[in-house]
This record gives C-alpha cells, structure tokens and sequence, in this order.
C-alpha cells in the first residue's frame, strides 16, 4: 500500500483543575502502595510555563476545567490564575492551540500543593504529519514516528459520508526520550479495585486527525503497532494493557496489546493519547528542594529517573517542595533543570542518587552551592522600623520571566533565586497579610566581574520608600555583621556624601568598626563602579577603622540613589581586599544610607 509522510508542523500542548474521586483521605505512609486517595481539597495560584511555544505564532489558551481562562503575560511567557481551589493530587488544566485553523484541546494533570503558588510546565508536542488517509474502499498504512504503524481498514473514520482524504497528526512518546513526562496529559498513574498503580511505559502514541470532528470508526479494526524499545525488549511480557484518557483526563484500561517479534499492537477505537504500560506499586515521595543554607529553591524544574526512563517531572511550589508519585523499589535519581530564562551557566547537575523507596515517604534535597543560585534573606518592616509579622514577598524579574511569591512570616522570608546575567536587576514588592502590595526595592544578584563566586544577601526591606531607617548587613570572611540606625542620631553613620572633587563616600559604621568606601556614583541602577581595575589602590577603602587594599573582583553595585540630599541610596558590595599586614579577606553585603 501507498506511504506517504507529509510533515505539517508543530502543534501546542496545555493543561487541567480537579474533579473529585473515591478513596482514603491521604496516601498512606506505611504501606508499599497507594490507595486510591480520596479528594484532597487544596487553594493556591497557578502560573504555567508552556515549553517550546511561540505564543504571536501559535497563540495558546489556557483554563481550569470549570472553563476559567489563566492570564497571558507576555513578560513572563506564562498563564496565571490566582485564586484556584483545586486538589492535591487530581489537578487539572485544559490548553487549546490553533492549528492550521483547526483547535485541539489537550489536558495537563498534575500534583499541586496548599502553598501560596505552584508553577506547572506544559509542553508544546512536536506533531508531525504521518501521511493521508483516503476515505473509501482502499483505507492506508502509515509509518509511525519511532517505528511505529498505524493500519486504517477500509472506511477507517465515522461520520463521514463521500470519498475523503484525512491526515492523521503524530508523536512518539517514551520514557527514554528526553521531555516524555511533561509532555503526557497526565502524569503516569491509573486507579483500579481501589489502589493507585504507577504505570511503566513501554512507549506510547498521541494520534489526531486534522479535522476535530472526525474520529477513528470503532466498528472495525484500527490498529496502532508500537515497537518494543531495544532495551525493554529481553524482559517485555507477551502482552500489556493499553491505556486511554478517561473523561476525567486520567489513564483509564482500553484493552491489551500483543507482542509479536519486537513490537506490540493493538486495537484503537478513537484519536488521542494511546500509552502501553504495566502497572506498577507506586508512592507519593514530598520533595524539598533547599541550598546548602537552608533555603528553598523555588520554581524549579526536576526530572526524576529509573533505570528505566523518567518517572516524574515537576516544579517546586513557592516553599520550594513538590509532590511527585514513583515506582517503588526501584533506585531513583534526579536531575535539575536550570530552565529559566537566558541561563548563564549552564551548569548540569544529573544522576544525583535519592535512593529507594517502598513506603510514601518526605525526602530533602540539598543543591550543592553553584555561581548561578543566590540564596536572598530578608527583615521587613512597617514603615516605624517595627517588624511586619505576616504577608508575602513578590521576586519578580520581567526581562527574566521570574515571577514568584514567598510568604512573610513573623517578619523574615527566605528564598533562593537564580541568577541571569543579562538581566540582573530583579525587585522584590513587600505584600502585606491583606494582599496590598507596599514599596518596592531593587536587588542586584550577580554581576559579570565574579560570576564564580556563590552568593548570600541579607536584605532589610521597608513598607514605604522614606522609611527612615538605615542599615548594613554584611559577612566579614565568615563572620555575620549588622548595623543598623536612624538618619540624625547619634548612633553609627550610615551616610553617603559627594565631595567637591565628584567622588562618592559612603561611610558605614564610625571610624574604628565598619566600612568606607568611595567612587564615582551615576543614576543607572545596577552601574558596577568598582572592577578588577582597582586592584592594588586603597581609593579610601577603610575596613574596621584600617586603610586597606582592593584585590581583583571587587565591586558595588547601586540599585538606588536619589538625587536629593537626605533621600537614600541603596546597594551591594562584595569587596576583596588586603590588609595592613597583607591578608587577604573578603567582605560583602547589602547596605540602605542616607544622602548628605
């Protein structure tokens, strides 16, 4: 028969909310398999990632399944909603894509968390066109990305009536192919008598046909023959159920498929996702993702893996943990992926061993210190310099597509950030506990002179932009510092000053306990005015009351300067330098004084 392949493009893929189902109330930890959970009711926002789109040439939408529509914001290249009751374990999100005027919808299922923000990545599947199908008497054989084929008998299509030729749409899924579970429907899990199965993949096919009201005929016999992959092939069974989606976007038993030589087939009754998998015992694993300080990592994508392939993929919440469900008894490992946007560094951390696991379990995983990761602890005040108890830090970074919401508690916050070079100049918006967003600062989080250093910043922030207040908070070598004043006491100085030669002074501390430092300061937020060129000259650097020297790598960066005498100027410093006795030393930190 006559085989054609006619490649069409790409098409766009999203995702769901939750519908409710039967069950235990919680996933237990003592046993080594789940029960089916019963609903797990959960309130939080959402922004979701679509990997691989363009939205100006394939515009996507994006809503729950109660057909509330996110929010495109282009700065971020994500959908938002920010209000979604939804369940722990059963989230699902429904995107539909233009393509070549026709519309598919495709679901997204996925864990989600109680916490203030989940972040979800929804894949853009890479369909190709496998070739055309005439309506009539012949029916066709189509060649199958991966080796597969699809087999149309005669009058393959319901609802059709004439001679008519219809292309058919493909992608090749499988665990061993890089971005398999993001771009599933739902992540690998189906519910029968009672109990949660993870299912192992052997593989699977989405199908569509370029017209979204006609269908395979299920009265006769289309079959999708799928090859066995070379590495599953010594231990794979004679036969293995197929799975489709169910009305609730969730893996649902369609049958069984045959193994004949090295591939199964079976018969399909409908488009969609066709998935043949043998299920499994599997358990929930929490995921916390910290630095080495303690920190969470937030919004930050992790590809878990068997042997097998991959078994899990998710981004952590804004408490920087996630919920991924695994095969048990099976060595896990897990990759981190530095996803955001314009990434510097490149740095791979893959294959890092998190162990077996029988029974539900909570597991903390420590990302070893790297340039490209800040950690970020902040004090935030009322505007009378008293501590605000509860609310919510907003990092955002439009250049960057960083979007991400930390909660405020008892005063302090703590969050990791990583670093993008090209657009290092992220704020942070204080929120207080009714929602209301308060004043706005800059940070700088990296800078190009020492990229290969890995940073901390302690960070006072203020409820109102004249908060009349001033602080340094910095690391000598390895000691922790803090001081702290108000602006016309007769505390510790903590000013700036502009001397008639054009240099700016800043004065932090007195003469015997602190730090001064001078340069020639502009209006651009970010400017760096201090670099490697300074090396070995004092330029008025005074450290504990001792004239001292730069060394390479030293640096300041202003992330506010107000042109008034008594405003403010805000900044980082990170200074290398020698002391009398040529020692070498390093000290940094943030720093908000007043103009003189």
């Amino acid at each position: 028969m006559k085989r054609t392949l006619l490649l069409l493009g790409a098409l766009g893929l999203v995702t769901g909310c939750s519908k409710s189902h039967q069950g235990t109330s919680a996933p237990p930890a003592s046993l080594n398999y789940t029960p089916t959970p019963a609903a797990t009711p959960v309130n939080t926002s959402l922004m979701v990632y679509p990997l691989n789109n363009d939205q100006t040439s394939n515009p996507l939408t994006v809503k729950t399944i109660d057909n509330t529509y996110l929010t495109y914001t282009p700065g971020f290249n994500s959908f938002t909603i920010s209000d979604l009751p939804t369940d722990q374990y059963l989230s699902n999100i429904l995107t539909t894509a233009n393509y070549i005027n026709t519309y598919f919808i495709f679901p997204k299922v996925f864990t989600a968390s109680a916490a203030y923000r989940n972040y979800v990545n929804i894949n853009v599947l890479p369909l190709v066109g496998a070739g055309d199908i005439l309506y009539d008497y012949t029916g066709g054989v189509i060649d199958l990305p991966g080796n597969g084929v699809l087999t149309v008998p005669p009058y393959g299509f319901g609802h059709v009536t004439g001679s008519v030729s219809f292309s058919v749409n493909t992608c090749y899924l499988h665990p061993a192919v890089k971005d398999y579970l993001v771009s599933l429907p739902c992540y690998p899990f189906a519910d029968e008598n009672g109990k949660r199965s993870f299912l192992e993949s052997y593989g699977g096919y989405f199908l569509a046909t370029h017209s979204a009201n006609v269908d395979f005929n299920p009265a006769v016999n289309v079959s999708l023959q799928m090859p066995i992959a070379a590495a599953q092939q010594a231990t794979a069974p004679d036969s293995i159920p197929v799975w489709d989606l169910n009305t609730n976007n969730t893996w649902h038993r369609a049958g069984y498929s045959k193994r004949t030589g090295n591939a199964y087939t079976t018969q399909i009754t409908r488009k969609g996702f066709w998935n043949f998998a043998i299920p499994k015992d599997g358990v929930y694993l929490t995921l916390h993702l910290r630095t080495t300080t303690g920190a969470p990592v937030v919004n930050t994508r992790i590809t878990l893996k068997t042997s097998g392939g991959e078994v899990a993929d998710a981004r952590t919440d804004s408490e920087g943990n996630t919920v991924v469900f695994i095969p048990v008894n099976e060595p896990v490992t897990l990759d981190l992926v530095n996803d955001h946007y314009n990434s510097w560094s490149n740095i791979s951390l893959k294959g890092q061993p998190l162990g077996t696991f029988n029974t539900a379990a909570e597991q903390t995983f420590t990302v070893p210190d790297r340039p490209d990761l800040v950690t970020i602890k902040g004090n935030v005040f009322s505007c009378d310099g008293s501590h605000m108890s509860n609310g919510a830090v907003l990092f955002s970074n439009t250049n960057a597509r960083d979007n991400q919401y930390v909660l405020v508690k008892n005063g302090n916050f703590t969050m990791s950030a990583w670093i993008n070079y090209a657009y290092n100049l992220p704020h942070i918006t204080i929120i207080d506990n009714s929602g209301r967003p308060l004043d706005t600062t800059n940070v700088v989080l990296g800078s190009p002179v020492s990229q290969n250093e890995s940073k901390q910043y302690t960070i006072d922030l203020y409820g109102c932009p004249n908060a009349a207040h001033v602080y340094c908070n910095y690391v000598l070598d390895t000691t922790a510092y803090s001081i702290t004043g108000q602006p016309g006491s007769n505390g510790p100085q903590l000013t700036e000053s502009n001397n008639p030669t054009g240099v700016d002074v800043i004065t932090i501390g007195d003469n015997t306990k602190g730090i001064r430092f001078q340069g020639y300061f502009t209006s651009v937020l970010g400017n760096y005015f201090f670099s490697s060129n300074l090396a070995g000259l004092s330029t008025g650097l005074k450290i504990n009351g001792e004239d001292c020297t730069f060394q390479s790598s030293s640096e300041i960066a202003i992330t506010r300067q107000d042109g008034i005498a008594g405003g403010y100027a805000e900044g980082w410093f990170s200074i290398h330098y020698s002391d009398s006795k040529n020692q070498s030393h390093k000290i940094s930190g943030n720093f908000r004084v007043i103009r003189s």
